[in-house]
């Protein structure tokens, strides 16, 4: 267990490969390969990130490749950099990440690449609120947290005797009905963190079977699993509501919704983007507007060239 993500490089090598070099052999004068680090042998990894915000105020600089990393980490690839003097590899990596993050610094934090280059659909998202007011705290007995400990060990002792897994027939004809749903486009933001919804109902699935120490899912697991997928989808749901996919379109139009008396092109691009934004993105995120009918323009006089207005239009 660790704390502390800050870079890709640094995750790596927490779960490494042995390094090796290539050194002169001063007898033979030939190069021998040599172990300089025995690397990790233990290659799971679970973070706890108590202030995830962090990560996400990193991960906005080009030159970090921590959300990469934990891209391919999801994806079970090999973990490598390519750097001249730092190329380390991990291989065989199990990363597991629990971040806490506000639902106001989860807004503000997290940017329009880690939505849209499948960072946040990677994560299962859940909406968590203190259901009791503890003055002493919850402390658990020992007994009863011995008796957890000793039930996970041997949960994860039978997992370990499982190979490949299959549904039995009943879970079979269960993913059937529910993958077209699974498999369909969200709508907004709430949709783009969520539309990896099959592959995380089958990892949820398998880590139900297992718990069991089964190589057969049966239509039990599989329920469990949608059953924690739909708390997930209805909590992503939740914090991003049907703000929309794209950002800059979304900003466009909080400040149209703020503004009763609409606001003219050149106003939207100052006001609104203080005439920081690519011009081609601009276009794009009013035009995403108009055809989503969530705004409406309207054209004017002026001592000049005719102006083009912008208003918030209610969906109907």
């Amino acid at each position: 267990m660790a704390t502390g993500l800050h870079s890709g490089e640094g995750l790596i090598w927490n779960v490494r490969d042995p390094i090796f070099e290539n050194r002169e052999n001063k007898q033979t004068g030939g190069l021998e390969r040599v172990m300089t680090d025995s690397g990790v042998d233990d290659k799971r990894l679970c973070v706890i990130e108590p202030e995830f915000a962090q990560p996400l105020k990193l991960m906005s600089n080009p030159r970090n490749i921590l959300s990469t990393v934990l891209r391919c980490a999801w994806d079970h690839k090999q973990l490598r950099t390519m750097v001249k003097n730092d190329p380390n590899i991990a291989t065989g990596a199990h990363i597991a990440i629990i971040g806490h993050i506000t639902e106001e610094e989860l807004k503000r934090e997290i940017g329009q690449c880690e939505l849209f280059n499948g960072f946040a659909n990677r994560f299962l998202w859940l909406y968590v609120k203190r259901s009791k007011v503890l003055a002493e705290g919850g402390l658990m007995d020992d007994a009863t947290l011995k008796g957890i400990a000793f039930d996970l060990k041997a949960s994860l002792s039978k997992a370990l005797a499982v190979g490949r897994m299959h549904r039995d027939p009943e879970a079979s004809a269960l993913w059937k009905k529910v993958y077209p749903v699974l498999t369909s486009d969200g709508v907004g933001m709430s949709g783009v963190v969520t539309n990896r919804a099959e592959a995380q109902v089958l990892r949820m699935e398998m880590h139900y079977a297992l718990q069991d120490g089964s190589s057969l899912i049966k239509k039990v697991h599989l329920q469990a699993a949608l059953a924690l997928w739909q708390y997930c989808f209805e909590s992503a749901r939740y914090v991003f509501g049907d703000r929309l996919a794209d950002i800059n379109a979304q900003k466009i139009l909080e400040a149209l919704k703020a503004c009763s008396g609409g606001m003219t092109r050149t106003e939207i691009w100052e006001q609104v983007f203080n005439r920081n934004i690519n011009g081609t993105a601009f276009e794009l995120a009013l035009s995403t507007l108009e055809t989503l009918g969530l705004s409406i323009k309207r054209s004017e006089g002026t001592a000049g060239r005719t102006a083009e207005r912008w208003f918030y239009k209610e969906k109907s």
